[in-house]
C-alpha cells in the first residue's frame, strides 16, 4: 500500500506541475544524457552493472522544469541478469550548482538465466526515483540517483532498489 502512495504522489505533483508550469518565451528548454556506474539491489542479492538516461525538458518556468525521460540499465548477478527499459516524466528543481529531481517511469524489467536460453521473462514495472545532479562545468554534471523499482511477477509486485553514480552532459540552454 506504501508503494501505490509514493506512486500517487509523485503522479499527482508531476500532473499539478503540467497543469500550471508553460514554457517560458525567454527560457530554452535543455536535454542531458547520464551514464554512470549502477547498483541493484534485489532479494538478497546486489547486482553490478551501468545505467543511461535521457530527458528532455518541455515545460520550464522560473527555475522549475519538467521534463520526459529514458532510462535504460543492465545489472549482472551470480547466474542471472536484469535489465531495465522505461519512459516517464522528470519534475526538476535547479539550485545554482545543483539540480534536484524526482521521477516515475513506466517499463520493464527483464530477467535473464544465464545457462538457460529460454528461462527468462520480462515483466511490467513502476520505478519511482529522486536523485541530484551537481554542477562539474556548465555542461558536465556529477549525478547522484536512487530509484524504487516495482514489479509485477504473476500475481505479486517485488521491491528491488537502484542506486546510481555518473557523470551528466547538458545540451541546449
Amino acid at each position: 500500500m506504501r508503494n501505490r502512495a509514493v506512486i500517487g504522489a509523485v503522479l499527482g505533483t508531476a500532473l499539478l506541475l503540467v497543469g500550471f508550469v508553460t514554457p517560458a518565451a525567454a527560457q530554452t528548454p535543455g536535454a542531458t544524457v547520464g551514464v554512470g556506474l549502477s547498483f541493484l539491489s534485489v532479494p538478497d542479492q546486489t547486482g553490478v552493472g551501468f545505467a543511461a538516461d535521457v530527458a528532455k525538458e518541455f515545460a520550464v518556468m522560473g527555475k522549475a522544469a519538467i521534463a520526459g525521460v529514458g532510462d535504460f540499465s543492465f545489472h549482472d548477478f551470480d547466474g542471472f541478469s536484469e535489465t531495465t527499459f522505461g519512459g516517464g516524466i522528470r519534475v526538476i528543481g535547479k539550485a545554482q550548482k545543483a539540480h534536484f529531481f524526482g521521477q516515475v517511469v513506466f517499463g520493464g524489467m527483464t530477467e535473464s538465466i544465464s545457462d538457460c536460453t529460454d528461462c527468462g521473462s520480462t515483466n511490467f514495472m513502476i520505478m519511482p526515483g529522486f536523485g541530484v545532479n551537481f554542477a562539474a562545468t556548465p555542461k558536465i554534471m556529477i549525478r547522484g540517483q536512487v530509484d524504487f523499482p516495482q514489479v509485477k511477477f504473476d500475481e505479486e509486485w517485488d521491491n528491488a532498489t537502484r542506486f546510481w553514480f555518473g557523470v551528466v552532459f547538458g545540451f541546449g540552454k
